[in-house]
C-alpha cells in the first residue's frame, strides 16, 4: 500500500502509564503505525484542535475508558466515521478494580459499545463474557492477541544453569492483584526462597514488607525485568481480574515454569494444561503452597512451550488481523 492509499485513523487511549493496558494500546500504535496514517491523542494530551482532526480521519479507534469518549464518539458517529472499540475489560470488572463508581465512564462504555462498527477485545474469554450478557452481538467481536516483542527477548537457554530457586510477579499494586498470599505461601514453604515483586506495590505493601525473603522493586526497565525472568524458577500471576498476561508468556519463553491465576486470559493459548498449573482462588494460601511446590518437583516449562502456537502472539498475527477489521465494510 502506497503512503498516498493509505487511511487514516485516529488513534485514542492511554499509552505510557506502565500498564497491562497502556502497553497492549502501544503495541496497537506500533501494528497501525506500520500500515497506516495515525494521528495518536493521549487522554492526558486532548485538545480541541487535536480532536477536530478526526474529520480529517478515516476511522476513529478508541483503546481506553474515559468520559472523553463520549464526546469524541458523538463526534464521530456524526460525521460518519468507522468507530472501532477495543475494550479491556467488562464493565462490572472496571467496577471491581476502581475504588469508586464512576457513573460518567459507564455511560461511555455503554455509547461505545452501541456505536462502535468493531469491538476488539484480547481473549476468547473476554469475547463470551461480553456475548453472555447480551451487552454485543458476538459477530461485532473479534479477538486480537497482544503480541511477544520477540527481537527484545534474549533466549533461556543462553543462561542455562544460572537460574536460583526464587519466585518473580510483576505489575503488582492493582486492587484486584494481592502478592500478599503469596508472599505468605513462599515463606511458609521456605523462608530462603527468595519472591521478587516488581511494579507499583501499594495493595498490602506493609504486610508483603514484612516477609525478610521478599523484595520489592517499585518500577524496572523491561531489561532489567527480562534478568529477572532469566534467573528465576518460577513467574507467577495472582490476579482476581481478566488480565492478558504478556509478561508470563515472556518469562515462558525466557525459561520460568509458570503458575497462574483462573483469569489470566493467556491460558486460553494452551493446549496442555493441567490443574497443577492454574491457581482456582487467588486468596487459598494453601493452594499456592501446593502448586508452587509441584512446580519445585516437576516443573512445566518445557511442556507449556510445547503446547503454545507461539505465531498467535507475534506482531504479524496481530498487524493482519487489525487490516481485516479495518478493510470490513
Amino acid at each position: 500500500m502506497n503512503n498516498i492509499d493509505k487511511q487514516r485513523i485516529f488513534l485514542l487511549g492511554r499509552f505510557h502509564l506502565g500498564t497491562d493496558e497502556s502497553r497492549i494500546n502501544s503495541n496497537i500504535l506500533k501494528s497501525l503505525q506500520s500500515c497506516y496514517d495515525v494521528v495518536a491523542v493521549d487522554y492526558d494530551n486532548v485538545v480541541f484542535r487535536k480532536v477536530i482532526k478526526i474529520l480529517q480521519c478515516d476511522i476513529v479507534f478508541i483503546c481506553s475508558n474515559s468520559e472523553i469518549n463520549i464526546g469524541v464518539v458523538r463526534l464521530a458517529h456524526f460525521f460518519k466515521k468507522k468507530i472501532i472499540y477495543l475494550i479491556h475489560s467488562e464493565k462490572s470488572y472496571e467496577e471491581n478494580i476502581r475504588i469508586t463508581t464512576d457513573r460518567a465512564l459507564e455511560k461511555s462504555i455503554d455509547i461505545l459499545l452501541s456505536k462502535a462498527d468493531k469491538v476488539i477485545c484480547t481473549s476468547l474469554k473476554m469475547k463470551a463474557l461480553l456475548s453472555e450478557k447480551k451487552l454485543l452481538d458476538a459477530e461485532k467481536i473479534t479477538v486480537v492477541y497482544d503480541y511477544v516483542d520477540f527481537e527484545k527477548l534474549t533466549v533461556g537457554v543462553s543462561i542455562c544453569g544460572l537460574r536460583e530457586e526464587q519466585v518473580l510477579s510483576t505489575k503488582d499494586g492493582i486492587k484486584m492483584k494481592d502478592n500478599s498470599q503469596v508472599a505468605r505461601a513462599i515463606f511458609d514453604l521456605d523462608p530462603k526462597m527468595k519472591y521478587y515483586v516488581i511494579g507499583q506495590s501499594e495493595v498490602n505493601r506493609e504486610i508483603i514488607e514484612k516477609f525478610p525473603n521478599v523484595v520489592l522493586y517499585d518500577h524496572l526497565s523491561k531489561k532489567e525485568i527480562y534478568k529477572f525472568m532469566q534467573t528465576s524458577t518460577i513467574y507467577l500471576e495472582n490476579n482476581s481480574y481478566h488480565v492478558f498476561g504478556i509478561d508470563a508468556l515472556e518469562a515462558l519463553y525466557l525459561g520460568c515454569d509458570l503458575l497462574l491465576s483462573y483469569d489470566v486470559e493467556a491460558l486460553e493459548l494452551f493446549s496442555n494444561l493441567t490443574n497443577d498449573d492454574i491457581l482456582y482462588n487467588t486468596r487459598d494460601i494453601e493452594e499456592i503452597e501446593r502448586k508452587i511446590q509441584h512446580l519445585k518437583e516437576k516443573g512445566n516449562n518445557e511442556r507449556l512451550r510445547q503446547g503454545i502456537n507461539w505465531d498467535d502472539v507475534t506482531s504479524k498475527s496481530q498487524i493482519k488481523k487489525i487490516q481485516q477489521i479495518i478493510s470490513e465494510g
